[in-house]
């Protein structure tokens, strides 16, 4: 019986039918040109050992999962806002792994310090953001239907029944007490202001609950587009002072809260419209729906998995 005589064309068939299930996706086009390069090295050579040794200088098997990882990682990092630091840093350091790596195990290794270190560092990244949060949720209260305006609305309309006014006044009362306690604990944990997360690009985003329309935390919408004013308003010249009720409910402010509401689909859409116009250039915004909600298998063998 002939000896079977393994080339590098043939040792390479099964590379040729991963290239061609993914080669259509620009997505993943730092992998396919380690896929090109590897493909070009095997027209080169004749004999299996000298492809081999080559293939193994340039550590190309490993590139086949790391560079495709991080054109992945790459692209997906250029959707995100680079002021969301609790949702880039873990992506960022999860890019430093692979490309550090260079080798299953090591990556493994890599990976498995890098959960240690996001699972330590995230949680400190996302209080003032959590806190924000929270001081917003309080000031609508407190400003919103269920508090002053309310309270406005029943005085202009002559409709005051004690049951509503006494749940509005009392709304008004918890809200600028946790307000108040809310902005103490800001100050002294992020040694923050009230100025200063109004001066906060992506705090005051987050200040007035502003809903995220586009890519991973690029372009956010929000209904009422004199929000922010409004809660400023409240906080500089009611909460802040700490007022008494009687006196917060009769100072007049020119901003009215109005009905407030998340933003509708029609907004919501409208928006993603125009950020992604306004992103277009972007690859994430190019490539969005080879990426949207997808879990995307690299390398050879068990591989890993990037979860987008």
């Amino acid at each position: 019986m002939d000896p079977v005589i393994i080339t590098p064309q043939k040792w390479l068939e099964p590379f040729r039918t991963a290239y061609d299930t993914i080669k259509n996706l620009p997505v993943r086009e730092r992998g396919l040109a380690v896929y090109r390069k590897l493909f070009e090295m095997g027209e080169k050579h004749s004999d299996i050992t000298e492809f081999l040794v080559e293939v193994e200088q340039e550590n190309l098997l490993w590139k086949l999962c790391s560079e495709d990882a991080l054109g992945i990682l790459d692209i997906s990092l250029s959707g995100t806002d680079p002021l969301d630091k609790g949702l880039t840093y873990s992506m960022r350091r999860n890019r430093e792994a692979w490309d550090a790596s260079v080798c299953e195990a090591d990556a493994h290794y890599l990976q498995d310090l890098l959960s240690a270190d996001i699972a330590k560092t995230t949680p400190r990244l996302l209080q003032p953001e959590h806190y924000v949060l929270c001081l917003g949720a309080h000031l609508m209260v407190y400003r919103g239907p269920k508090g002053k305006e309310g309270i406005m609305e029943m005085i202009a309309t002559g409709n005051c029944p004690q049951p509503a006014f006494m749940s509005c006044a009392s709304n008004m009362v918890v809200a600028k007490i946790q307000a108040r306690r809310t902005i103490a604990i800001i100050n002294r944990a992020l040694g923050l202001s009230f100025d200063d997360i109004l001066a906060d690009e992506f705090l005051r985003c987050k200040l007035i609950a502003s809903s995220n329309v586009c890519g991973l935390s690029k372009a956010y919408v929000q209904s009422n587009p004199n929000l922010l004013d409004i809660l400023a308003d409240a906080f500089r010249h009611e909460i802040d002072p700490d007022l008494s009720l009687m006196d917060a409910i009769q100072r007049e402010s020119s901003l009215t809260f109005g009905r407030w509401r998340m933003p509708d689909d029609r907004e919501v859409e409208k928006a993603k419209a125009i950020a992604r116009s306004t992103f277009q250039d972007l690859p994430y915004f190019q490539y969005e729906d080879q990426l949207q909600g997808s879990k995307i298998h690299v390398g050879m063998g068990e591989g890993f998995d990037i979860n987008l």
